[in-house]
């Protein structure tokens, strides 16, 4: 199929949402029932109409045609789409014919009606996700779950109940950016989890509301570009948004053909037309310290806190580190330092959820349990990396003694702990654990564990994959590391 072909494909599926669209108006005017549902067809077929716009547009690019081949394909989304909306469109015009002024026809009709409309919701996410993957989009949502995973119930809650914070959620006050701040290892990334997670359950009743978040990251080269992070945001904006979004649009006619360079500058002043017609949106950045683009990202948030937004929220979290101490200083955020008795709450209670869950550490008495949490907590003070590092080398102790003597000699710091945790590596395993940490760490992205079963039976000297050497259980792999490694 040719381009000519795909762009007059999606035009008859335009055709087709213009058709629909008359017939609504015209049965929301002539009828008293069922008025909640017309609109709300009118509304489904019209954010459709968008995405296909966009995608029309995107078929004078050479790299895009491929997707949209497949798109259009027997099987494809904008080939279902046609049957779907055809069907509607039918059904929407018998009753439009037969008139629907009693409950009675609209209830024989009602259900074929919503059933199309759900197909077509699901088919119009299909297109979305394909705009999105145009972006380049670096989904941070792995990066929240993960980290939410090791969150408590109250974990955070210190924080999330200050009235500066819950200041800066309210709209209807003033309020500056909040920049959270503390040293490696002390749970930012955890804590920035937390505001999201705040963020979506206090915006379910407001549907307006627009969260925005990202997480740089070292171990996935994806997020470490200031560019991703852009592009992030933007498919989050194109995900979340139900209505037309103009300025997106003026992106895809300008750049999708591919004679024009889709620059960071452009993203962000993309952002910035998107977010001035927002109602109300909040940004979490977390790790700002980590993005290799240090000097733009932190001119980005310069720009952004510039635009002097009246709807727009701006959080961010790293490392105490001078050059971006002195941005924040500068833009008169509100500096919070995860320090306190309410960060070694959290601290203990999540030693004490991992005393209790873990299938080693669950083993001991009670008393033993107790020695573990008080040593942790007291030694660990703000690391909750620290902390985990030291359940990991705690399970392995197998008997009363070996578990005391290890609580004595407990390393000082996070960079003792990976030092420790490199020394005490099996000389057997020293060759393999080598391999993976080479591997893991100029990877253009993580590695799963099946990949690295078989990077280990690739033999070195000659090139060739070595099926005497896989790991038959890839779970054993994890073992290699300890902390350093995991899944």
């Amino acid at each position: 199929m040719d381009p000519l072909s795909i762009t007059a494909s999606i035009i008859t599926l335009l055709q087709l949402t213009h058709n629909i669209s008359i017939l609504c108006l015209d049965l929301h005017s002539t009828t008293k029932t069922a008025k909640q549902d017309i609109l709300g067809a009118t509304e489904e077929v019209k954010t459709l109409r968008s995405v296909l716009e966009s995608l029309a547009v995107l078929t004078s690019n050479s790299s895009a045609f491929a997707n949209l081949e497949k798109l259009a394909g027997e099987d494809g989304a904008l080939t279902r789409c046609k049957t779907e909306l055809e069907g509607l469109s039918d059904e929407l015009a018998a009753l439009k014919k037969d008139g629907i002024a009693s409950k009675i026809q609209w209830v024989l009709k009602e259900k074929g009606i919503l059933g199309r409309l759900d197909n077509i919701s699901k088919l119009k996410a299909q297109l979305r996700l394909y705009i999105i993957e145009w972006l380049g989009d670096s989904s941070p949502a792995s990066n929240l779950n993960n980290a939410q995973k090791t969150r408590s119930g109250t974990s955070g809650d210190w924080f999330l109940n200050r009235t500066d914070f819950t200041s800066w959620m309210d709209f209807t006050k003033v309020s500056p950016p909040i920049w959270l701040h503390g040293i490696p290892g002390c749970g930012k990334t955890v804590l920035c989890s937390s505001v999201v997670e705040k963020l979506n359950k206090s915006c379910q009743s407001n549907s307006d509301a627009t969260i925005l978040y990202f997480f740089f990251d070292f171990a996935d080269e994806k997020k470490l570009r200031f560019g991703k992070f852009l592009r992030s945001l933007l498919s989050q904006l194109q995900t979340q948004n139900q209505k037309i979004i103009h300025p997106l649009r003026t992106l895809y006619e300008d750049y999708a053909s591919g004679y024009q360079q889709l620059t960071d500058r452009t993203l962000l002043d993309i952002l910035r037309d998107i977010l001035e017609c927002n109602s109300s949106t909040y940004i979490v950045i977390d790790a700002v310290d980590e993005c290799d683009d240090r000097e733009e990202i932190l001119k980005a948030i310069e720009d952004i806190v510039g635009w002097k937004l009246d709807n727009l929220r701006l959080f961010a979290a790293s490392r105490e580190e001078q050059d971006i101490q002195e941005v924040f200083e500068r833009l008169g955020s509100k500096q919070c330092r995860i320090e306190g008795d309410g960060v070694r709450n959290d601290l203990q209670d999540y030693v004490h959820q991992a005393l209790l869950k873990d299938r080693r550490l669950r083993k001991w008495p009670d008393s033993i349990q107790t020695e573990i949490l008080q040593a942790l907590v007291m030694k660990g003070g703000e690391m909750f990396r620290w902390a985990v590092c030291q359940l990991e080398e705690l399970r392995k102790c197998m008997t009363p003694k070996q578990l005391r003597e290890a609580l004595q000699r407990l390393p000082l710091t996070l960079e003792d702990t990976y030092s420790r945790i490199l020394e005490n590596i099996d000389p057997i395993f020293a060759e393999d654990a080598r391999r993976m940490l080479t591997w893991l760490c100029f990877a253009k992205r993580p590695l799963t564990l099946d990949e690295m079963v078989d990077v280990l039976a690739v033999s070195l000297s000659g090139l060739e994959y070595d099926v005497d050497q896989k790991v038959q259980d890839p779970e054993d792999l994890l073992s290699i590391c300890g902390s350093l490694v995991s899944k």
